[in-house]
């Protein structure tokens, strides 16, 4: 086999090393429709007169619209009804005021938030109590008002501040000008605050070049329980977190979701860049979400630690594909066999012997030839004249 066909072989050897790539399909999930059901009041606290003052428990759960019959979810994903209805024998006017709590069922009972019912003006007047103020968002309130009773309506969401909560007690207490009384009601209300990864893969390459953008990318999130119920852009904000790289001497970095679609839960991240590193090394990322502007460094809202890692390598193809492997040798030049482009020209190294190509050239070594170039003696003979 001539130099030329031994070159063209190696060639094409090379484009079949390098000739796969691979890329890896993200999907969402799809949400569902949900309602609202706003409740009539079902339960009454009663206060009478002042010699006999008496709480009446409620039959049914004060609270009408939650989830699966006892969860509430976090990050003001929707609105939730409260009903308390307060009766007084001698009268609506000697109440001076509710307060309806939520409170741990473990003893003590801790208020963990509720409301406040002033009811010495014309109107009720509601307001988050200063216990637990930033875990609960009061909306609005109605208030029905006849002889003895007091019937209050009270709209209200949880905010991501609650946290997750199992087994939450109601306690309502009524205020009357000359004594109080108070009940709980064991309503078990659990609070869901945690979201989860439908998948937990970002990277769409296992490896990426040093410095190279590393796509756009994405990540679906849900609240923990519940698949098709995505939290709120205008509560939630999401995270990705880059490891410290000790052996490169490269600190953690932060970034910031670029958008977010609520009815798919699906978070965009279209900023991410690879490192400049010296060798291949694991980039490591954590994926997360946090209250609106909690920043990268706020609690995590995470059901659990979410991380996904690919290869930052200097040399990698910018379409992602291996261009090494184990400890980093290149391939297929791990051995004196290679070859190096210099300019035009290309130094081939085959089995120890060198040959040079040039552009234009069509074999591997131009000699020079070696045939000694003959010349044609002119004739001495003189032509005959005729």
């Amino acid at each position: 086999m001539n130099n030329r066909k031994k070159a063209l072989c190696f060639l094409v050897l090379v484009l079949v090393v390098f000739g796969g790539a691979f890329a890896m399909n993200m999907f969402s999930t799809t949400p569902a429709t949900e309602s609202l059901n706003i409740g009539e009041p079902v339960n009454n606290y009663g206060v009478a007169a002042a010699a006999a003052t008496d709480a009446v428990g409620p039959v049914a759960n004060n609270v009408t619209n939650p989830r699966g019959g006892d969860d509430l979810l976090a990050g003001a994903y929707e609105t939730y009804t409260l009903v308390v209805n307060a009766s007084d024998a001698d009268g609506f006017a000697d109440i001076l005021n509710i307060t309806v709590a939520f409170v741990a069922s473990a003893a003590p009972a801790t208020t963990i938030a509720g409301f406040f019912c002033d009811t010495t003006g014309a109107a009720v007047a509601v307001s988050e109590l200063s216990t637990g103020a930033a875990k609960i968002r009061y909306v609005s309130a109605t208030n029905v008002s006849a002889t003895n009773d007091y019937d209050i309506t009270i709209l209200f969401k949880v905010e991501w501040a609650m946290g997750a909560q199992t087994d939450l007690d109601l306690n309502v207490t009524v205020y009357e000008a000359a004594a109080s009384a108070s009940t709980i009601k064991n309503v078990n209300l659990d609070v869901i605050a945690t979201l989860t990864l439908s998948d937990a893969i970002l990277f769409t390459y296992t490896e990426y070049a040093s410095n190279e953008h590393c796509g756009t990318m994405s990540l679906t999130y849900h609240y923990t329980g519940y698949t098709t119920l995505y939290p709120l852009g205008a509560e939630t904000d999401f995270w990705v977190t880059r490891s410290a790289i000790t052996s490169e001497s490269i600190g953690s970095r932060s970034y910031e979701s670029s958008s977010y679609t609520d009815s798919t839960g699906v978070a965009i991240f279209s900023t991410i860049l690879a490192p400049d590193v010296n060798n291949i090394v694991t980039d490591t990322m954590t994926l997360f979400a946090v209250a609106q502007s909690g920043g990268a460094s706020d609690t995590s809202l995470m059901a659990t630690t979410n991380t996904d890692t690919c290869l930052v390598n200097p040399s990698a193809n910018t379409d992602g594909r291996t261009t090494r492997e184990d400890a980093g040798t290149l391939l297929p030049f791990n051995s004196f066999e290679g070859f190096v482009l210099i300019g035009a020209a290309s130094i081939i190294v085959v089995g120890g012997g060198i040959y040079i190509t040039r552009k234009g050239s069509s074999t591997g070594t131009r000699r020079k030839s070696t045939r000694k170039r003959t010349t044609r003696k002119k004739s001495t003979k003189r032509k005959r004249r005729r």
